[in-house]
């Protein structure tokens, strides 16, 4: 390397070295040592700078204009987006923008029961019925719970219906459902739990706008329907026409050695859902139609496996699936 390039390299660190030096007067202050207590009051609330939490007042303000600002939009853009969506408001319509077949649900509802049981066997629930009181007890609280909403008969926009009294805006008033003569399947007989005579309630899922196709003829009945409800069904027609417009119901045993261990079944209050309870509109203070099928006095001693089935022209049947029918299992000691 030449002489003249040392020279200039040696002169250009110098210079780097001095602009690195303090200005006169000025000097470097250590900082002040603080324990662990004055550091935690200091980055609460720092005095010299006026800060909370490392910030400004006037910062924070910012921020919390800016979060309040963006949050805001953000919510309206959520309720905007589920008005336009799951209503129909905008066209003077309530109810889902998508109904029936074009929604996710579809047109067939799924059969539900109370009460249920933690216990299962291949897959299905098992209720035992036994002398313990406290197995009686949780089934008569779950039971309690889930009728609650039905102790108010004439609850709010609900009228009292029968096939000939029907609401006349559904869209305002729904049908009560009156479960206080529903013996012995009321609170008052412990639904038959403290007497080996268990009481199991069936409830079809809500399907808005869902409007049920009857079996109001005994000579269009499907050869699968049991016997007994196509000779129910001749029955009613003959005495009370009227009542034919029902979704009807069965439970049987599964199995041949189901259906004799099962013995006597009584449906509460008839062997169906009443068609006035139909379509669902969600309107205000609507109940579902329910039907409590009282076991009377089934085999002791066997898991007796039950199927319930809903009987409508509408309803798809699928016994693998599951569609329109329920399964459980009955265990009475």
């Amino acid at each position: 390397m030449s002489a003249p390039v040392c020279k200039r390299r040696f002169e250009n660190e110098k210079n780097g070295a001095d602009k690195m030096q303090p200005a006169a007067g000025m000097h470097f202050v250590k900082p002040e040592d603080q324990t662990a207590c004055e550091k935690i009051g200091e980055f609460i609330y720092d005095p010299k700078k006026g800060a909370i939490l490392t910030r400004t007042p006037s910062s924070w303000a910012k921020i919390f204009l800016f979060y309040l600002i963006f949050y805001s939009c953000l919510a309206g853009m959520a309720v905007s987006l589920m008005y336009i969506f799951l209503t129909n408001n905008i066209y003077g319509k309530v109810g889902p923008c998508w109904e029936l077949s074009e929604s996710r649900i579809g047109t067939n509802p799924g059969l539900g029961y109370r009460p249920m049981s933690h216990r299962t066997v291949d897959h299905f629930s098992l209720l035992i019925v036994d002398t313990k009181f406290r197995t009686q007890l949780r089934y008569i609280k779950q039971l309690d719970e889930f009728l609650k909403p039905y102790n108010n008969l004439l609850g709010q926009h609900r009228q009292i219906c029968d096939h000939e009294r029907v609401p006349q805006n559904r869209s305002l008033t729904s049908c009560s459902v009156d479960i206080s003569q529903w013996d012995p399947c009321t609170a008052q007989h412990g639904y038959g739990y403290n007497q080996s005579a268990p009481c199991v309630f069936l409830k079809l899922n809500r399907i808005f706008n869902w409007v049920p196709e009857f079996y109001n003829s005994s000579d269009e009945l499907p050869e699968d329907m049991p016997k007994d409800l196509k000779e129910h069904i001749t029955k009613v027609s003959n005495t009370e026409h009227e009542k034919l417009n029902m979704i009807w119901i069965t439970c049987e045993g599964e199995m041949p050695d189901d259906k004799e261990h099962i013995g006597k079944i009584k449906y509460i209050p008839d062997q169906g859902f009443p068609g006035y309870y139909y379509p669902f509109l969600n309107t205000t203070g609507y109940l579902s139609p329910l039907v409590a099928v009282h076991f009377v006095r089934p085999q002791t001693g066997v898991i007796i496996k039950v199927e319930c089935r809903v009987w409508a022209k509408n309803l798809l049947y699928d016994r693998r699936e599951l569609t329109a029918s329920v399964k459980f299992q009955l265990f009475v000691e």
